[in-house]
């Protein structure tokens, strides 16, 4: 039935899935110079003037596959997980990470050595905290509040 339909399609000269059918390029087609230099020859073409019926037309819809037969069933959604709870060195490290900030935004410069005591508590904080941290002290780099005096990375 389906190559019936695919038959009359093609027979039809009608458009499949967006692209037309026609010849497959052969390596040896590729261009030359010559062919390249001069556009091809251009070919007469004949309009297609058949038409399918109706009854073709339901027989192509009933030999396709409807879409709820080929997709899956939809997957339950999952659970958020819960949030894990920060452990004590977490927590002191968070706390460290905050007094190294605040250091170097109330001396309005941040230097190689505040870079490298931030970057050593920074490891053992949740990626939430870590990024919050980081955020304050890209924002007070760019609005001037601190001055940036480090040769590399200032996290």
């Amino acid at each position: 039935m389906i190559a019936r339909a695919v038959h009359l399609l093609v027979g039809a000269g009608l458009v499949l899935g967006g692209a037309a059918i026609g010849r497959a390029t052969a390596p040896h087609d590729a261009p030359t110079a010559t062919s390249m230099a001069s556009p091809p020859p251009r070919v007469a073409t004949t309009p297609c003037v058949a038409r399918l019926g109706d009854d073709d037309l339901r027989r192509i819809r009933d030999a396709l596959p409807t879409p709820a037969s080929t997709m899956p069933p939809p997957s339950p959604p999952r659970a958020a997980p819960e949030p894990a709870t920060p452990t004590a060195a977490q927590v002191a490290a968070a706390g460290d990470a905050e007094r190294i900030l605040d250091a170097g935004l109330a001396a309005g410069r941040w230097t190689d050595a505040d870079a490298t005591r931030l970057r050593a508590s920074l490891a053992p904080i949740d990626a939430g905290a870590r990024v919050a941290l980081m955020q304050r002290l890209a924002v007070a780099i760019n609005s001037g509040q601190v001055t940036l005096e480090t040769s590399g990375s200032p996290f």
